[in-house]
C-alpha cells in the first residue's frame, strides 16, 4: 500500500483511551524511552539499501498417497514464500494424515500488495496435479495485507449498530479503505478488566480484492473451497488434538511467518485474543543480507544465499569466528540477526502483557511457536531465555496418526511447525467466521447434508408427479392416435401375408433341395435286410417297431416286437429270435436287450451290415 493511501489514524490503537494501559496495536507496537512514547520502525527501515530481490529456488516436497476417502479434507496455507497443503480424514477416535505437499516459491505481488493471479494459479495448479486433491473439499487461509484480526473493546450495543460502530475503529488501525470491505465480529464470552462494561470483540477485516482474488484463483485451479478461514480462528481444533482441559489452560500460538507474526490466544478452545505485527523470516534473511554491506569490505549475499544460511547453520550458538562468506563472520550475522529476534520476542511478550490487562490478570500457560521462522536454530532456547511461560514448537498431537505411505513419522513430525497452519486448517469443520460467499456456502451445505439431498429427492418426486398430473389430459387423445395406428399395422399385416407365404414356400423348397442331397447318399439294402428279418422270424413274433438309431456309422436300428400266444417257454421263443438275428449275416453286434415277460414284449440294438 502506498504511503499516501494511509490512514492518520494508522499508529493509534483503541486501548489508548483507556487510562493505565499501554498502547498496543495490531502490526504498529509503540515502545516507551524514558517514559515517553517513541515510534520503533521495522529493522527493514534502518538501512537506505534498496530492497534485495527476493528470488529463490522451487522446491517441491509431496509425502503420502492421499487416499480417497467421503470424509477428508484438505486445508491450504497459501504464504508469501511457500504454500503448504495437508490431507485429513477421520480415523477411530482422531485423525489420520493422508499426504502432505510444501512448494517452496515466492509468490509476486502486485502494487496493492495482493498476489498476482497468474503466478499463484501456476503454482497452485502445480501442486493439486501433484497431489491429486482436487477431489476433496478445501479450506484455506484467508491471510496478507488485506486481511486484519484483531481484538477491540467497545460498548454494549444493539447488533444491528455493532457493524457500524466495528468498521469506525477498524479505520483506526488498517491501511486500506474498509467501508466497502468484509466485515466480521465475534464475542469474546469473556468479561474484561476496562470500566464501563466494555465487551471484547475479535473483529476481522478483509479487503473485497482480496477475498476475490483468492475465491477465483481456488476456483480457477479446480480446488472446492469449503471455507476461507482467517488463522486466527483456525487453530481450535489442533489445540484441543494436542490435549490439555477446554476451559482452563490458557495457550498462545506465536506464528512467525515471512513477513509478519501472529500472535493469537486461546482459553481452551475459545479464542480470546489476536495481534499482528510486522516482523517476520523476511526481516532476519535481510539482516543476513546487511550483514555483508556493513562491516569492512563489502559482501554481496544473494537471498538464496541468506536463506540457505539461515536454515542451515545455528547462528546462536556457531563460533563467532567462523566465516560464512568473504569477509563476513558468524559474530557479523549475528550482531544484524540478534536484534530481529529480539524485536520478535519482545513484541510477542507485550501482545501477552497486553492480554493479561484485558483479561484481568490472566497468564499464558504455553506458548506454541509455528511457521517457518520458528524453524531457526537456536531460536526456542533463545525465545525461553525471554519468556515466563515455557515455550515449545508446536508437533503432531498425538491422535493424529500418519498414513504408512507418509515417510517415518520423526521425518514428518520435524516438518510440524512448518505445515501446522494447513494442518489446523484441515482439521477446521465447523467455523466461527468464514468469508465465503452465502452462495457457496449454500452449495457446501447441500453437499455435505444428508437431509437436504433427501429433501431435494422429494422435490424432483414432486415435480415430476406434477407433471404427471398435467399430462395426464393428454392421455384420452394419444390412445385414440394408438388404435389407429394399431387398425393401420393389421392392414399392413394382411398386405404383407403373401410375402410370408413366399418365405414359407422358400424354406420347403429348401428342405426339398436338402432332401435330394440326402436321398443321393449311400443307402442300406432296406430290401434285403426286411426280407432277411421276414425269413428268420418265427409265427409267434411279430416285429412291432423298427427305428433307425441317426448318426451312427455303420448304420444301427432298434427292432421293437411281442409274441403272439404267450407259453410257459416264452423266455425261449424271443431267446430264438434274437439268437437267428445274431447268426444272421445282415446284423451283427446285437444287444440291449429288454423283455417284459408279462406283456410279451421285446426290444433289442444292432448293426446293420448291408
Amino acid at each position: 500500500m502506498p504511503p499516501e493511501q494511509k490512514k492518520s489514524g494508522l499508529h493509534k490503537d483503541i486501548s489508548s483511551i483507556f487510562s493505565g494501559l499501554e498502547e498496543v496495536d495490531n502490526g504498529r507496537a509503540a515502545a516507551k524511552v524514558n517514559g515517553a512514547a517513541e515510534e520503533v520502525k521495522p529493522v527493514a527501515e534502518k538501512t537506505a539499501l534498496p530492497p534485495s530481490p527476493r528470488v529463490v529456488k522451487e522446491v517441491l516436497t509431496i509425502s503420502g498417497a492421499f487416499p480417497q476417502r467421503r470424509k477428508a479434507w484438505l486445508g491450504i496455507d497459501i504464504g508469501q514464500s511457500s504454500i503448504k497443503i495437508v490431507h485429513v480424514s477421520p480415523s477411530g477416535a482422531g485423525w489420520e494424515i493422508g499426504g502432505f505437499g510444501i512448494l517452496e516459491v515466492r509468490l509476486e505481488q502486485d502494487e496493492e500488495g495482493l498476489e498476482k493471479k497468474d503466478s499463484l494459479l501456476r503454482h497452485l495448479k502445480e501442486l493439486c496435479a501433484q497431489t491429486k486433491c482436487l477431489n476433496f473439499s478445501h479450506v484455506c487461509s484467508l491471510r496478507g495485507g488485506g486481511v486484519n484480526t484483531g481484538l477491540i473493546p467497545m460498548a454494549r450495543m444493539p447488533k444491528k449498530e455493532l457493524d457500524s460502530a466495528c468498521r469506525l475503529e477498524v479505520k483506526r488501525r488498517v491501511a486500506f479503505n474498509v467501508d466497502k470491505a468484509f466485515l466480521q465480529s465475534h464475542l469474546v464470552p469473556e468479561e474484561s478488566a476496562r470500566p464501563g462494561g466494555k465487551q471484547n470483540y475479535i473483529v476481522t477485516v478483509a479487503r473485497h480484492e482480496a477475498v476475490a482474488r483468492r475465491l477465483n484463483i481456488l476456483r480457477d485451479a479446480g480446488v472446492q473451497v469449503a471455507a476461507l478461514l482467517p488463522l486466527p480462528f483456525a487453530w481450535k481444533n489442533l489445540l484441543l488434538a494436542l490435549g490439555g482441559s477446554e476451559t482452563a489452560l490458557i495457550r498462545a500460538v506465536v506464528d512467525i511467518g515471512s513477513d509478519r507474526t501472529l500472535v493469537s490466544v486461546y482459553q481452551g478452545a475459545q479464542l480470546q485474543f489476536c495481534r499482528e505485527f510486522d516482523l517476520g523470516g523476511d526481516q532476519i534473511t535481510e539482516a543476513i543480507i546487511q550483514a555483508g554491506q556493513s562491516f569492512g569490505e563489502k559482501v554481496d549475499i544473494s537471498w538464496e544465499e541468506a536463506e540457505r544460511i539461515k536454515r542451515g547453520k545455528n547462528l546462536l550458538k556457531t563460533a563467532g569466528n567462523e566465516t560464512i562468506k568473504g569477509s563476513v563472520s558468524v559474530s557479523h550475522v549475528v550482531s544484524m540477526v540478534r536484534p530481529v529476534l529480539e524485536r520478535i520476542v519482545q513484541e510477542t511478550k507485550r501482545s501477552l502483557e497486553y492480554y493479561g490487562q484485558l483479561f484481568r490478570g490472566a497468564e499464558v500457560g504455553q506458548v506454541l511457536l509455528s511457521g517457518g521462522g520458528s524453524l531457526l536454530d537456536g531460536f526456542v532456547p533463545f525465545f525461553q531465555e525471554r519468556m515466563r511461560p515455557p515455550i515449545a514448537l508446536i508437533g503432531l498431537p498425538p491422535g493424529v496418526t500418519l498414513h504408512p505411505s507418509i515417510a517415518p513419522r520423526d521425518a514428518a513430525a520435524r516438518l510440524a511447525p512448518h505445515l501446522s497452519k494447513a494442518l489446523a486448517l484441515s482439521l477446521s469443520r465447523k467455523w466461527e467466521v468464514n468469508f465465503l460467499p452465502p452462495r457457496d456456502k449454500i452449495l457446501q451445505m447441500v453437499l455435505r447434508s444428508r437431509m437436504v439431498v433427501v429433501i431435494l429427492l422429494l422435490f424432483v418426486f414432486g415435480l415430476s408427479f406434477v407433471f404427471y398430473r398435467s399430462q395426464s389430459a393428454t392421455i384420452p387423445s394419444w390412445r385414440s392416435t394408438v388404435a389407429g395406428q394399431e387398425k393401420e399395422l393389421a392392414a399392413m399385416a394382411k398386405e404383407l401375408k403373401v410375402y410370408d407365404q413366399l418365405e414359407e414356400l422358400k424354406k420347403k423348397l429348401a428342405a426339398g433341395e436338402n432332401q435330394g442331397k440326402i436321398s443321393s447318399l449311400r443307402q442300406a439294402n432296406w430290401r434285403g435286410v426286411l426280407k432277411e428279418l421276414g425269413r428268420i422270424t418265427s409265427g409267434n413274433i411279430v416285429l412291432t417297431k423298427i427305428s433307425v438309431i441317426e448318426g451312427t456309422v455303420p448304420r444301427q436300428i432298434v427292432c421293437e416286437g411281442a409274441v403272439v400266444k404267450p407259453e410257459t417257454s416264452l423266455h425261449s421263443t424271443v431267446t430264438d429270435f434274437i439268437v437267428r438275428v445274431g447268426n444272421s449275416p445282415f446284423f451283427r453286434n446285437v444287444a440291449t436287450i429288454s423283455e417284459d415277460v408279462v406283456k410279451g414284449s421285446f426290444r433289442f440294438n444292432c448293426t446293420l451290415v448291408y
